[in-house]
């Protein structure tokens, strides 16, 4: 492994040692490079993850789309239909 020193914030120290101290890791350093690596993995899969839905979207016939006539109407339907479901209202769709 290529240790190098790099300087950290106290937060983000803290919040290392927090981590070592409940037993998720052995050290600092592991703690440092353990959440690392969680986040890039969360990265990775959330990219995965966008990238099957615009594959599948992309796939959709062309006469399947729907017209979008004015971007700022998209964007309130978007967020209308964005609080409808943080209310618990589910889309009436199969």
């Amino acid at each position: 492994m290529n240790k190098q020193a790099i300087p950290l914030g106290a937060g983000a120290l803290a919040y290392a040692a927090e981590l070592v101290a409940r037993g998720d890791y052995d050290d600092v350093s592991a703690a440092i490079t353990g959440e690392l690596d969680r986040a890039k993995a969360l990265r990775e899969d959330e990219a995965l993850g966008l990238s099957a839905v615009l594959r599948s979207r992309l796939s959709m016939p062309v006469t399947e789309w729907s017209p979008v006539s004015d971007v700022d109407d998209l964007t309130k339907a978007a967020l209308r239909h964005i609080d409808r479901l943080e209310q618990g209202i589910t889309p009436d769709r199969p």
